[in-house]
């Protein structure tokens, strides 16, 4: 119980961690989303979804940047 317990805090961590560097990227540096996307979008995509489906969505604030940057991800995922 306990590995599985640790197992899914370094997972949402992992998870988190993707989602605040992408953001923070996108919004401090002004870098342009399709570059992000191109290399990054798929695990930004995937780390939102895995945060949504966890109880580490009460743990971990999802700011309106990162909102709005996932938001960003799935529009040109759709479109390209």
């Amino acid at each position: 119980m306990k590995n599985k317990y640790n197992e899914s805090i370094v997972s949402s961590l992992s998870n988190y961690s993707i989602i605040l560097g992408i953001s923070s990227l996108i919004h401090k540096r002004k870098v342009n989303i399709q570059e992000i996307y191109n290399e990054y979008g798929k695990d930004y995509i995937d780390a939102f979804h895995n945060i949504q489906k966890t109880t580490a969505n009460n743990v971990f604030i999802i700011t309106s940047e990162m909102n709005e940057v996932y938001k960003q991800m799935v529009e040109y995922s759709e479109i390209y």
